[in-house]
């Protein structure tokens, strides 16, 4: 059995109106090997987050299983099933009462919200490997601590990447993606995006790499009258031993 790790992570947003983030985690994970081919995993974890420019926190006890298997040469799949306790803490947007309104003046009022939400957790990916490249399918339902807007969220993603590393000192790489949130407590509709990008290593010289990668993403809420488009390009420098050039998946 693995030592139990305990993680900081912190977010940090340069815009006000996004919230940023303190996170803890606290998770251990105990593997037992079936077959050669074949594991069986558990893991029970802890997850604190306190939001900052922006009233909530949430504390979530998850627990899951899993297992994996080699299915021949060229095949691996792997899942993961389990479950979620979310309790939520924060502000949210609600509608007045009528009456209530003509007197305030006001037809909505920021109100405190505290939710406790159960969410299955859901993880499987499958791997198809080829003589100088792959194939990486994977589906993720889990809980989601947000974009700054949406706090504490389910979040629900499928992706699919290919890699090929057949050059002597360039590796190529593609991949699209789809995910979902879910606010588990602000009146917030659904929040979608689809995202795609390829990308390239290049061998310079001895552990040193070029990387460069274009993305493009597209992401709408329920509000008919806000989507958005975004497009980036990062260009910069890895350093890893080997002979290969650097994998970019």
């Amino acid at each position: 059995m693995a030592p139990i790790p305990r993680i900081l992570f912190l977010v940090r947003r340069r815009s006000l109106a996004l919230a940023s983030l303190n996170g803890y985690n606290v998770h251990g994970d105990v593997s037992y090997r079936l077959t050669k081919r074949q594991t069986i995993t558990a893991n029970v974890e802890r997850t604190q987050l306190d939001y900052l420019r922006e009233f909530g926190n949430a504390n979530i006890t998850s627990f899951t299983g899993g297992y994996a298997i080699g299915l021949g040469r060229r095949w691996d799949f792997s899942s993961r099933l389990g479950a979620a306790r979310v309790d939520a803490l924060g502000l949210t947007i609600v509608n007045v009462d009528p009456a209530i309104a003509a007197i305030v003046g006001q037809n909505t009022a920021v109100v405190v919200f505290h939710r406790i939400s159960y969410i299955p957790i859901i993880e499987a990916r499958l791997i198809r490997r080829f003589e100088r490249s792959s194939v990486t399918g994977g589906f993720n339902q889990s809980f989601s601590p947000g974009n700054g807007v949406y706090l504490t969220s389910k979040q629900t993603a499928a992706t699919v990447g290919y890699s090929y590393t057949g050059l002597k000192k360039m590796t190529f790489g593609a991949n699209v993606a789809y995910s979902r949130l879910i606010s588990l407590g602000q009146q917030l509709g659904a929040y979608n995006g689809m995202s795609g990008g390829v990308g390239i290593t290049y061998k310079l010289v001895a552990d040193t790499h070029l990387e460069a990668r274009y993305d493009a993403r597209h992401y709408t809420t329920q509000n008919a009258g806000f989507s958005q488009n975004s497009n980036r390009v990062t260009v910069g420098l890895a350093f890893s031993p080997g002979k290969k050039p650097l994998p970019i998946w």
